[in-house]
Parts: structure tokens; C-alpha cells; sequence
């Protein structure tokens, strides 16, 4: 499962405003100067890696991947490796339908850790993260490529 979303910036009432197809409850309007600035895949990719903490903050299912459809005019973005592991952890322990503390066992790690597991503004340790993935038999594709972006 990768984490790619889809995002695009829509006119509406002459302001513009991030439209997310896999979190509809993103709604945030991004003005000319952070337009003009090239600020919009920021913003894009903040208001995405909230929703996902909302979603992980409320015990809520986080949706799959919408990366592989990209309808004409939006843009695609990719977490970073360390919130898409993370993301991928909280959706592998809503699969296991196990408490916080059983998870935090099976991966080896304190309560404390795990909170911090499931906090994509923490700046966690990856290895801590990665071994999280070997103790639960999990594989890690950390693929990385320096093709040029495909364009639409």
C-alpha cells in the first residue's frame, strides 16, 4: 500500500481552495500570494498529514491511497517516507483489532513510543519505525526514484 493522494485547486466564489478527493473534509483556502509563491504542494501536503492525524487522533480508518487515479488538472503527492510508514503502522493495528497496549507490545516498544508512533508531527526515530514493520513480519518497500515527474 503506498500513500499517494491526488489534490487540485479549485475556484470557488472567486477564492481558491485545496480540494482533496480522498478527505473531503479538507477545505482550505489558499490565497494568490501563497499561489504566486508555490506554496500550494505545502499546503497540500500539511492539510493532508492532518487529516490522517485526525483520522489516527479519533480511532478513524484512514483511506486508501488514491495515487493511482489522477483526474485531469490535479497533481499528485506522496507523504514523506517517515508519515507514510507511521500512517501504515496505525492502518496495520486497526487491522489487528488489538489494544494500544497489546500493539505497543508486539512491536516491542513503551506506550510513550507508540503515542509517538502514531504522532506524524513527531520527528521519530525511523529505525524505531522500521524495526516496528520487522516485529510484525511487515515488509517496508522504501523505493526511491530520480526519474522526472510525469507531467499531465
Amino acid at each position: 500500500m503506498k500513500l499517494e493522494f491526488c489534490y487540485a485547486v479549485e475556484e470557488e466564489d472567486g477564492y481558491a481552495v485545496l480540494e482533496v478527493p480522498a478527505f473531503p473534509e479538507i477545505t482550505i483556502s489558499i490565497d494568490e500570494i501563497d499561489i504566486e509563491r508555490g506554496l500550494v504542494r505545502s499546503i497540500a501536503n500539511d492539510g493532508i498529514k492532518n487529516a490522517i492525524q485526525a483520522r489516527i487522533d479519533y480511532n478513524d480508518e484512514i483511506p486508501s491511497s488514491d495515487g493511482t487515479v489522477r483526474p485531469d488538472g490535479y497533481e499528485k503527492l506522496q507523504l514523506s517516507p517517515l508519515a507514510a510508514s507511521k500512517a501504515l503502522l496505525y492502518t496495520h493495528f486497526r487491522k489487528l483489532s488489538v489494544s494500544k497496549a497489546e500493539f505497543a507490545k508486539r512491536i516491542g516498544v513503551g506506550a510513550t513510543t507508540l503515542n509517538r508512533i502514531f504522532d506524524l508531527s513527531h520527528e521519530s526515530r525511523f529505525d524505531v519505525v522500521l524495526d516496528a514493520f520487522e516485529r510484525l513480519n511487515l515488509e517496508f518497500d522504501s523505493s526511491v526514484s530520480a526519474e522526472p515527474r510525469k507531467t499531465a
